[in-house]
C-alpha cells in the first residue's frame, strides 16, 4: 500500500462543482499517474463532465510505500523438550 501527499491550488477549484452531502460539503478528484514527471508522481484534476475543461488544481506524491508484513517463520516442535 502507497500512503501519498497532495497540495491544491484552491484558487483553481471551480466553486460551482461542490456539492452538499449530509454532513459536509464535497469535492470530487480525479489523481491521473504521471510515472515519467519530474516534479510529481500524480497530476490532480477536479472531476468535471467529458465536454468540461478539467484544468490542474495540484499534485501529489508517494510518500512512502508499506512493506508487506513478512510473515513469521513456524517454529518446529521438537520431542526434545524437558517438559
Amino acid at each position: 500500500m502507497e500512503i501519498l501527499t497532495a497540495k491544491l491550488n484552491v484558487k483553481l477549484i471551480d466553486k460551482t462543482k461542490l456539492f452538499q452531502g449530509k454532513e459536509a460539503l464535497y469535492l470530487d478528484l480525479i489523481l491521473i499517474p504521471t510515472p515519467n514527471s519530474q516534479y510529481d508522481d500524480y497530476l490532480i484534476k477536479q472531476s468535471g463532465k467529458k465536454e468540461d475543461d478539467m484544468p490542474i488544481i495540484g499534485g501529489a506524491r508517494i510518500l512512502k510505500k508499506k512493506e508487506a508484513k513478512e510473515e513469521p517463520e513456524p517454529i518446529e516442535e521438537s520431542s526434545d523438550l524437558p517438559f
